[in-house]
């Protein structure tokens, strides 16, 4: 018997088709205690990669020992086409090449992988989108085509342990579709939506796309919630941070432009709707945190509650595409309690402005007009591009830069402003940089840390240095020695020291706990070092020939990507300071960190 959303899936198909046809251990006695299991191995990281060249794509799993064990079983010519880490970090789960989806536990070698087998589809796996773990860490959803590298159509529900998975959205037969998914944030619900694809500017009476409601938990039917008609292509339907309240918004596609229109709509925890916004609004409508909607209108926004109250709004008196300004450029801070974005001031001037929503205030907190972030350029004059806003952890501090170029684009370095809510002053902290973000780092876990690279000479090439700041004291905590000095290092494998002459800068570093740095000196080996007098200090040698790191989150295990094809990876522990060779793996093309 077909579900209710198969029965109008069907339904809404004969109606197309009759538009377009017209239109271990041991026993013993001894007195004695037994010796206990001993600490578990750690994993650390799953990745994808090959032990030999040529070889096809392996998955495999890395404890804190450095031994590697293959997840993936030997499938003819088959490779691992994706994989996605559960939240628990205990499962994963991966997509043999048009074969199977592969359920398997990390934590024991000994465990039955849930093995299910694609009937009459191959998977639709253009990224994570379409492979996820629900947040329980025991159902995945995935979505199948019926045609190779086509649009997913069909929807089902895995279970660990369960080797019969649940369809619950199945392809139309004769209808092309495209189905697209979003799961609340508890994983209680999924909103889908279904667009039947070549109906637009057929019949206004045919149904183009439809959204449906479906509950995870009891796998009851699918609620239909709207439909569309006529050349609307779809809906946006995005849960809110919570996972409770879905906001629904209108999608129209004509002449190859995506853009939105009409109400917005809020279905509520309990399933009832509730028409939040009346009137047109812009795609970059969107949620600002669990209670407030930010409506994108023209040149402006308006800022609402989940009641329909408006909050607070903003008008621009001049409206340009394609600059970054407006709502796109809208950022909530940390504390929920301001706005700040990017307006034009004048025909040519382009503004930071934040508004306080106690107050309902908006003020310019940016250059002044005649040092504007924005120029618009004619020929053979320079222009000023403004990148994101970007709030520090605790929302006192707010940073952003503006880029100069010339009518080529050819970039000629950012300048860094700062601005500080205390006390309500714009500064220019740094010019000619290439890149800058507030920076995470340990000695400090108080203080708001901006780091950048600012151009410190000419030469051929343009050199530059890192430069760590605390704004909070205003001091400088961290700045590379230029030029580089040489130094002498000892190097572990040959248990000789040597000299480094002027390993040119720190291209690469995560900071580590205990006033050290971990950084690849352009010379493509990887030193360690401790912060002395806010510069480097004493440095040792970790590996030779290594060209990048790749951090865990907790920066405590660093990966070695080799600098030749031919060298293998290595794995360093930072806590243990001890350097693993990863036997003969060559390649790593994807992974994922479980620490």
């Amino acid at each position: 018997m077909l579900s209710p959303l198969n029965r109008h899936l069907q339904a809404v198909a004969l109606m197309l088709a009759a538009c377009l046809a017209g239109c271990g251990g041991g026993s013993g006695s001894s007195p004695l205690p037994e010796p206990g299991p001993g600490p578990a191995i750690q994993n650390v990281m799953v990745y994808q990669g090959q032990v030999a060249e040529g070889d096809r794509t392996g998955l495999y799993v890395l404890n804190s020992e450095g031994e590697a064990r293959r997840l993936s079983e030997d499938a003819g010519t088959a490779t691992v086409k994706d994989h996605v880490v559960s939240p628990d970090g205990k499962q994963v789960a991966y997509w043999y090449q048009q074969l199977a989806l592969v359920m398997l536990a990390l934590d024991d070698p000994e465990a039955r992988p849930t093995r299910l087998a694609v009937g009459g589809g191959v998977p639709a796996v253009a990224d994570h989108d379409w492979l996820q773990w629900l947040p329980d860490s025991r159902r995945m959803l995935y979505s199948t085509s019926d045609t190779g590298g086509g649009l997913p159509n069909a929807l089902w529900l895995a279970s660990v342990g369960r080797e019969n998975p649940v369809q619950l959205v199945a392809p139309q037969q004769g209808v092309s579709t495209s189905l697209k998914y979003a799961v609340s944030a508890d994983g209680s619900r999924a909103a889908v939506t279904v667009n039947y694809l070549g109906v637009r500017g057929c019949c206004s009476s045919v149904v183009s796309a439809a959204l449906y409601l479906l509950d995870l938990e009891t796998v009851a039917d699918p609620v239909l919630v709207d439909s569309a008609s006529g050349d609307s292509n779809g809906f946006l339907a995005t849960w809110s941070p919570a996972g409770h309240e879905l906001l629904i918004q209108r999608r129209l596609q004509e002449q190859g432009l995506d853009s939105a229109s009409g109400p917005l709509t809020l279905v509520q925890e309990d399933g009832r709707e509730f028409p939040l916004w009346q009137g047109d609004n812009e795609p970059d409508t969107r949620w600002l945190d669990p209670g407030r909607v930010l409506v994108a209108l023209p040149g402006g926004f308006e800022l609402i509650d989940t009641d329909g109250g408006v909050l607070a709004s903003h008008s621009a008196t001049i409206n340009r595409d394609d600059t970054g300004a407006g709502s796109i450029s809208v950022t909530l801070s940390p504390d929920g309690r301001r706005l700040a974005f990017l307006d034009w001031s004048s025909e040519s001037d382009l503004e930071v402005y934040l508004l306080d929503l106690d107050d309902g205030v908006t003020r310019a907190i940016g250059p002044a007009s005649s040092e504007p972030i924005i120029w618009h350029f004619t020929a053979g004059t320079k222009a000023y591009v403004a990148s994101e806003l970007r709030w520090s952890g605790d929302g006192s501090w707010l940073a952003w830069d503006r880029k100069s170029v010339t009518a080529e684009q050819d970039s000629v370095g950012k300048d860094v402003y700062t601005y500080n809510i205390a006390t309500a002053e714009t500064r220019l902290v740094a010019v000619s940089t290439i890149s800058w973000g507030w920076e995470d780092y340990p000695l400090l876990p108080e203080g708001n840390v901006l780091e950048y690279w600012p151009r410190v000479a000419e030469t051929v090439t343009p050199f530059y240095v890192l430069v760590v700041d605390n704004l909070d004291s205003g001091q400088t905590v961290f700045a590379e020695p230029y030029p580089m000095p040489s130094f002498e290092v000892k190097d572990p494998d040959l248990d000789e020291t040597w000299r480094v002459v002027q390993p040119q800068n720190v291209c690469w570093k995560p900071w580590l706990d205990s006033g050290e740095i971990l950084w690849n000196g352009c010379d493509a080996n990887i030193y360690r070092s401790r912060i002395a007098e806010g510069t480097l200090g004493e440095t040792r040698l970790i590996a030779r020939g290594r060209s990048s790191l790749l951090a865990s989150r907790n920066r405590e295990m660093f990966l070695f990507a080799p600098y030749n094809a031919d060298d293998g990876w290595q794995m360093y522990d930072y806590s243990r300071d001890r350097l693993f060779k990863l036997g003969d793996t060559t390649s790593i093309s994807s992974y994922t960190w479980l620490l």
